[in-house]
């Protein structure tokens, strides 16, 4: 696995909450959660491509 950094951005703050509460409902991580939903959008914008 990759070695794992951190990267901070600023998010609106309804956007934080709703992340924070999927992640807890998925059962994850919070970092495990944001890392599956970016590889997710980037998997679907190549296709798009």
């Amino acid at each position: 696995m990759d070695e794992k950094r951190q990267f901070n951005v600023y998010l609106p703050e309804e956007l934080i909450k709703r992340v924070k509460v999927a992640a807890i409902e998925d059962e994850q991580r919070l970092s495990e959660f944001v890392s599956i939903a970016l590889e997710e959008y980037l998997r679907y914008r190549e296709e798009q491509r």
